[in-house]
């Protein structure tokens, strides 16, 4: 996908990859252009810049579960790890079992709230 920010093109790609493991990586790959003098394109910082996310797909959530996050527009593992319990019960779709399941997944990858 093609943006314009700031006065540079930017493009954007999702890459998925199997880690071999069972389990699934993805990113997005960011790399920023501008136009020169002689109106080429030109590629500006060094490398593509990488985030690293995990779709929540990819986690074994109950439908109803899944359902509710996504209603509440949240994608991958990271959005839900930079909310607080707070935030996330403010979301209509939430309920208490799918936050038990949430709590669930941050305890076992070790991260905590916020």
């Amino acid at each position: 996908m093609l943006t314009i920010e700031d006065g540079y093109i930017v493009k954007t790609q999702e890459i998925r990859e199997n880690n071999g493991d069972g389990t699934m990586i993805a990113y997005l790959e960011i790399t920023k252009y501008k136009v020169n003098k002689e109106g080429l394109l030109e590629e500006v910082i060094d490398k593509p810049v990488e985030e690293t996310y995990t779709p929540i797909e990819t986690i074994w959530f109950s439908p109803r579960t899944l359902n509710a996050l996504i209603m509440a527009n949240l994608f991958t593992v990271e959005q839900v790890q930079k909310l607080s319990k707070k935030e996330l019960w403010k979301f209509k779709w939430m309920w208490k079992a799918a936050m038990k399941e949430i709590e669930k997944v941050i305890d076992n990858n070790n991260q905590l709230w916020k």
